[in-house]
Formats: structure tokens, sequence, C-alpha cells
């Protein structure tokens, strides 16, 4: 599980975890991210598709997919 600075929003959004759920070769990739509040209990869950330049930059490094996932709180729930 990946620490995070709580978000405050209806409950605060203190870790998530990230889930592969399918991967469709040389092309795309689809991911479970479950958010958690400080006491451990899911409180929402989300599912991105890495398609494109955002597929093959991934490779295998797992912590491509970490800052992918900070980037997209930040744009979705931050500086929206």
């Amino acid at each position: 599980m990946i620490n995070i600075d709580p978000l405050l929003l209806v409950t605060d959004r203190a870790s998530f975890n990230i889930s592969v759920i399918s991967i469709t070769l040389f092309e795309s990739a689809l991911i479970a991210v479950n958010f958690f509040d400080s006491n451990g209990k899911r409180i929402d869950r989300v599912l991105l598709k890495l398609t494109g330049a955002d597929y093959t930059s991934w490779q295998a490094d797992d912590n491509y997919l970490v800052t992918y996932v900070n980037n997209y709180i930040y744009n979705s729930y931050i500086y929206a």
C-alpha cells in the first residue's frame, strides 16, 4: 500500500493500492485503484485505462503506475 497525504473530500484518502485488472498486449492496461481512509477502510475505487504513450512508458517499472495514479489524484481531486 502506498501512503499519501490525506485528501479531505467526503472522507480523507490516506492511502491507495493498485491492481492490474487486464492487459491487452501492445495496446493497453486496465488498472483498479482502491482508496482507503486512515483506518484502512476502502472508501472508493476507480478504474483507469493506460493507453498509447502511458502504456508504453509503464513497461516493467511499477513506480510509473504509482506516479501515474498520483498525477490522476492531483488532477482529478485537487486541481479539478
